[in-house]
């Protein structure tokens, strides 16, 4: 892989598509992705896929992994992330990559990754979006057209991305058509300074309204509690005044 990124970058490449992984840090890998990025080459890497590996786990995959490659991850036929592929926070951004309508040597039009998504064509396809930056905005370089890539997917939240996902799947066309400035939200723009893009969380405030003061309403309701014990007890009086009678007077008077 190392020399295959060397080779291609001296050819004249400017977009180098890496569609397999290895989950082991190879020196000589990380200086031929390093050397791809310093000549304006741009390495897009698979993020790794859990049955092409002994490896099961969620852990960084290589050359995707490294800094100035951008790291690519499959998603389904209805665009949702699946245990098929592997995530973490290498990942970048994603694709669909499942039931790939393509065509192969003397066997015509063949659909690949019916049964689940593949990485590697989710590689292919972030590769395509990557090459149309390249030709569109040849002066930006592999940061730019990354970063484009990145700004512009679709993510469930605009100002952070996740695990599984990265910054969302690629928008080709927003992503050509993107302007960028300091109002972007998403990644770190090698163009302008996005600190403040973020949209703040929404702040619940509350408001104290006007009202008596605090002597007055305890007056008040003083004042009415007392009205209330007279009244009842003037209740009570009369309803005791009806249910007595006077005692009659049986006494024979000598």
């Amino acid at each position: 892989m190392a020399d295959g990124i060397r080779r291609s970058v001296d050819l004249g490449a400017r977009i180098i598509v890496v569609a397999l992984s290895d989950d082991e840090d190879s020196p000589d890998l990380r200086d031929a992705t390093d050397y791809a990025h310093r000549s304006g080459a741009l390495v897009v890497a698979s993020a790794g896929n859990r049955d092409t590996t002994d490896n099961k786990e969620d852990t960084p995959r290589y050359p995707a992994a490294y800094p100035g490659a951008l790291s690519v991850t499959a998603l389904n036929s209805e665009g949702l992330p699946t245990y098929d592929s592997i995530h973490g926070k290498h990942i970048d951004v994603a694709s669909p990559a499942q039931s790939v309508l393509t065509t192969a040597t003397g066997a015509g039009d063949c659909i690949y990754a019916g049964d689940a998504p593949t990485s590697s064509f989710a590689t292919a396809y972030v590769a395509g979006a990557a090459a149309l930056l390249a030709q569109a905005y040849p002066h930006e370089g592999p940061d730019g057209w990354s970063y484009r890539l990145k700004a512009t997917a679709q993510r469930p939240n605009q100002d952070s991305n996740d695990d599984q996902i990265g910054w969302g799947s690629i928008r080709p066309a927003a992503a050509l058509s993107l302007r960028p400035d300091r109002s972007v939200r998403g990644p770190a723009s090698p163009f302008a300074d996005t600190t403040d893009s973020a949209l703040p969380p929404p702040v619940t405030r509350v408001k104290l309204s006007e009202s008596p003061s605090n002597d007055s309403s305890a007056a008040i309701a003083i004042a009415v509690g007392l009205g209330g014990i007279v009244i009842l007890l003037t209740l009570l009086r009369r309803l005791r005044g009806r249910g007595s009678k006077p005692a009659r007077d049986n006494s024979i008077g000598n």
